[in-house]
């Protein structure tokens, strides 16, 4: 059976239902399920994750990747709450301390490009926010204020020490550097060559 999960998915299992109370029994299971399997599989392409996933079922890999593909396209979980759910418990660890947020623009091929914001840990970044925009027709919204909305949904959550704002020196502009006053932010714009200037706020 495909509920039949070894040790370490059943205790994750556990811990993924008690971190998101919104979500019903099936929803925070399927979850923790896509999750194991994605960091398993390094990807989160359905059919890797469902292959990782075998392990610790039963069942086949198709009915495992049609259980996900449900999951993945049930529009009765409400992803924004969830997600602020998980905002609200992962930033309240940095309550107090100094955080580095990076902002970046990403291109994916020619179809989209994602504005996203992550929290700095080290060498990674965890992402906190994000809107896929398109890639080459022309966006509803101005670039920054779709920064906006994603600084106020994370400021909700974000209470620091100190914020700094990593971003690339194509990004950093009048318009960012009014924004990270508003929050209460400092900016730091990448060199070219390398290292970062600060911009005093």
């Amino acid at each position: 059976m495909l509920d039949a999960f070894g040790p370490l998915c059943t205790v994750w299992q556990e811990q993924v239902k008690e971190f998101f109370p919104n979500l019903h029994g099936h929803q925070s299971k399927n979850l923790a399920l896509f999750v194991y399997g994605a960091i398993q599989a390094k990807s989160i392409v359905v059919q890797h994750v469902a292959e990782e996933v075998l392990e610790e079922s039963d069942a086949k890999c198709e009915s495992i990747e049609r259980r996900l593909r449900r999951f993945l396209a049930n529009e009765r979980i409400e992803t924004k709450e969830t997600w602020d759910i998980f905002l609200q418990k992962v930033l309240s660890y940095w309550k107090g301390k100094k955080v580095y947020l990076v902002l970046d623009l990403t291109p994916f091929e020619e179809h989209a490009q994602i504005v996203h914001i992550g929290l700095l840990q080290e060498k990674r970044v965890l992402p906190l926010a994000w809107e896929v925009m398109p890639g080459e027709e022309k966006w509803e919204e101005r670039l920054w204020d779709i920064v906006e909305k994603m600084f106020e949904r994370i400021g909700k959550y974000l209470e620091s020490e100190g914020c700094t704002v990593l971003a690339d020196r194509g990004l950093s502009c009048l318009a960012l550097i009014k924004l990270c006053q508003q929050q209460k932010m400092a900016l730091r714009s990448s060199r070219e060559k390398g290292g970062f200037c600060t911009y005093p706020l």
